[in-house]
């Protein structure tokens, strides 16, 4: 198959990679703060409803086969068309399957609108079907401009359709007909940018080849996206649509600092790891390393949004969204350890234990299973408590499986974290003291509040002599990493796994 033209660099792929994202984050976040000031939250959790059986849909139709296109080496003319009409008429089909199960879903959470809302948002289905191939080539050749400019567009119009329909009092159907929008613009802009077209017939036999690896990830996909969707469903079916709502917006402002950290971290943390892994004591001191500046960056954030989680809320969202604070206040302890366990696991697969780290992933998923089951009949903010305290615990078994596979002490893992946590919650009691003995205009506290607590918590890491901020400026943004020759090292990887 012809490649697209102009391959680009590693460097330039890396670096329209991560600026999407982070530019797609930062519009996002603009327009939901906006339509959770327009709109209801139980409105919010309406749609929430909706996206635990869309997202199912939307994985078995992509079905594995995105993945496939990067994977397959000798992938050809007709593994493309064969992939983009296998593609299509999954949607077809699970779309015609949510279409059928409407009333039952509709009964199962008591919303009759529910009825209205799951047919047209399964049309989304077919939008992501269709430009599945494009976002597959572009991957595989690095081309992620391409990608960036699509996602950034089609932020773009999502937005705008959804803030004039809420200022026009649609409510839940600016939500609705927005994420459509949104779906549609990024396949035409994929469509429009790529020079790719169908021009083979697909066959039974490129079926069967790309569907032989497809279909593990799918399942893989499949069994990582009904975990995540059991408490949304819980909370949906016993708690109602505005605590779903409430949830949904707790636990997207816990995930926005913790997806970026990951973002800045993981590609380089995993490069390194990978790169060490036949020298003990260069892949100790990277794994200690890493461990301290993951520390510094997760503590500081969520201890700081944790005290001032109410703040946060008013600030940005407004009153009526208060009942999210408690729950965003659990969900960061939640992120904390959950961030934590992401260096052990990718401290696992570095080392070449893949079958350790799933295993430690299915039984963190059994626990948290068992969580929900116990703990939904006493309250969500109980669950949730449940959940934080699940996620400890795993944090604790995942620290010794990998101190011990990898050959590391376990000891060593808390005692280099553990100092960012006194030293964040120290830094958190001026603003403490200014929220209890002041009344100033809540956006000039924030600022201050972050101020203060930013130059608290540099000053007594350096008063302490904590070596995170040296290490996270040496092995992040120094020239050691020259030309993101490192990262290079993550695509190849990652092709490996997926």
């Amino acid at each position: 198959m012809n490649k697209h033209n102009n391959k680009p660099t590693v460097r330039n792929a890396v670096f329209w990679n991560t600026a999407s994202k982070f530019l797609q984050e930062g519009i996002r976040f603009v327009i939901a703060i906006i339509l959770a000031r327009l709109i209801a939250p139980s409105e919010f959790g309406i749609i929430a409803m909706v996206i635990v059986f869309i997202s199912i849909g939307n994985r078995l139709t992509e079905g594995g086969f995105k993945a496939a296109i990067i994977k397959t080496s000798d992938l050809s003319a007709t593994d493309c068309s064969t992939a983009l009409m296998s593609n299509i008429l999954l949607a077809i089909f699970f779309g015609l399957i949510l279409w059928i199960v409407t009333p039952f879903i509709a009964n199962f959470y008591d919303e009759p609108i529910l009825e209205l809302v799951v047919p047209v948002l399964a049309l989304g289905l077919l939008f992501d079907a269709t430009s599945i191939v494009q976002a597959g080539l572009f991957t595989k050749y690095l081309q992620f401009k391409e990608q960036a400019i699509a996602g950034l567009i089609a932020a773009i119009g999502t937005g705008v359709v959804g803030i004039t329909m809420a200022f026009n009092g649609y409510g839940l159907w600016a939500l609705v007909i927005s994420s459509l929008v949104g779906k549609a613009l990024n396949s035409a802009i994929l469509w429009l940018l790529s020079n790719w077209r169908p021009n083979a017939l697909p066959t039974i036999s490129s079926f069967k080849k790309l569907f032989g690896y497809s279909s593990k990830i799918a399942l893989s996909g499949l069994i990582e996206n009904l975990s995540n969707n059991l408490l949304p469903l819980i909370i949906g079916k016993f708690y109602g649509a505005a605590s779903l709502g409430f949830y949904n917006r707790a636990n997207s402002f816990k995930e926005i600092p913790i997806n970026n950290i990951y973002l800045i971290t993981q590609p380089i943390i995993f490069s390194v790891l990978s790169s060490q892994q036949n020298n003990q004591s260069q892949y100790a001191d990277t794994y200690r390393r890493t461990t301290r500046i993951m520390a510094f960056l997760v503590f500081a954030v969520m201890i700081f949004l944790i005290i001032n989680a109410e703040k946060v809320v008013l600030a940005l969202i407004g009153e009526k969204w208060l009942d999210s604070v408690i729950m965003l206040q659990i969900l960061c302890v939640v992120g904390i350890f959950h961030q934590m366990m992401r260096i052990n696991n990718d401290a696992l697969i570095s080392k070449g234990f893949a079958a350790s780290a799933l295993k430690q992933e299915i039984i963190r998923k059994v626990m948290y299973v068992i969580t929900i089951i116990i703990t939904f009949k006493y309250g969500l903010v109980i669950m949730l408590y449940g959940i934080a305290v699940q996620t400890f615990l795993s944090y604790i078994i995942m620290v010794i499986v990998t101190s011990k596979k990898v050959k590391l002490d376990a000891l060593h893992q808390f005692k280099d974290a553990m100092p960012y946590l006194i030293v964040a919650v120290i830094s958190a009691v001026p603003s403490i003291a200014i929220a209890m003995t002041t009344q100033i205009n809540l956006y000039i506290y924030l600022i201050v509040s972050f101020v203060l607590y930013s130059f608290s918590y540099v000053i007594l890491n350096r008063i302490f002599n904590l070596k995170a901020l040296n290490d996270f400026v040496e092995q992040f943004l120094s020239n050691k990493i020259k030309n993101y020759k490192i990262i290079g090292k993550l695509f190849n990887l990652t092709k490996k796994r997926l």
